[in-house]
């Protein structure tokens, strides 16, 4: 029963730091509504934004209005608020980096997973020992 407390802890611990950041700026991003004329082709359109996934010419008239084609490049890391702080992109970098874990790379995630509930198990054991738990 500890053991798997210690567990879902470390697991939610590292969700929290590393998604976090990203599910914030997310959350507080308003991409708009998708009246503008050029919304649903692929690219963003909105000049908030900036990077790989923006239309060629841009217009303060699609300031919020290409919400649908802005949101999925946001979310897949090809664009970025103009300005936007430098924690979220790196958030959107290490999710990005989640996705693309080699075969490979899983043994040693499993090993630093192993040693991160290792030191909650031993932290929590502590705690017991001193009567906390």
């Amino acid at each position: 029963m500890k053991q798997e407390r210690g567990r879902d802890f470390a697991i939610s611990l590292v969700f929290v730091l590393l998604l976090f950041p990203l599910f914030a700026q997310a959350q507080e991003l308003d991409f708009g509504n998708d009246r503008s004329l050029w919304s649903n082709d692929g690219e963003c359109d909105d000049p908030r934004f900036e990077g790989e996934g923006m239309a060629s010419s841009l217009s303060s008239r699609n300031e919020g209005r290409d919400a649908s084609d802005c949101r999925e490049l946001y979310e897949a890391g090809r664009i970025n608020l103009i300005g936007e702080a430098p924690a979220a992109r790196t958030a959107r970098d290490a999710l990005q980096a989640v996705d693309a874990i080699a075969d490979d790379d899983v043994a040693a995630i499993k090993s630093l997973l192993r040693s991160l509930l290792e030191a909650v198990l031993r932290i929590e054991a502590g705690l017991e020992r001193e009567g906390h738990i």
